[in-house]
């Protein structure tokens, strides 16, 4: 359940125990609509600064990517939605259960790099 820690909060705490780093892809996150609206008025929780201070020093952040993506990604107040991380074969029939069981919104939002231990790059 990704409450509290935002995003990247919960990622880091998946690779950095699992050993591997990870590459994310902003543009394929699920935002609900009017968030950045809310993000460009200036409508952060405290908790969400701290969150992102938590991660920063571990994350590879596009040049493009502004200090509301970053803010986003890292939001304490996300919809409680659910990280799984699976092997690639097991992909498709994953999204199939979900879909199945009536899951409405599933996103592939990246990849595990093996060769990058507790670090995550964001891309545009």
């Amino acid at each position: 359940d990704i409450t509290g820690f935002g995003l990247m909060g919960h990622l880091m705490s998946m690779v950095k125990a699992s050993g591997v780093g990870a590459n994310v892809r902003i543009g394929d996150v699920p935002i609900l609509p009017g968030v950045k609206d809310l993000l460009n008025q200036g409508a952060v929780p405290g908790g969400t600064y701290r969150n992102l201070s938590s991660v920063n020093n571990s994350i590879d952040w596009d040049k493009s990517l502004t200090e509301e993506d970053r803010l986003l990604l890292c939001d304490a107040q996300t919809s409680g939605g659910l990280l799984i991380s699976v092997r690639p074969g097991m992909l498709e029939e994953l999204l199939s259960h979900l879909q199945a069981a009536g899951v409405s919104t599933t996103a592939v939002i990246g990849g595990i790099i093996r060769d990058s231990v507790g670090r995550i790059s964001v891309s545009a």
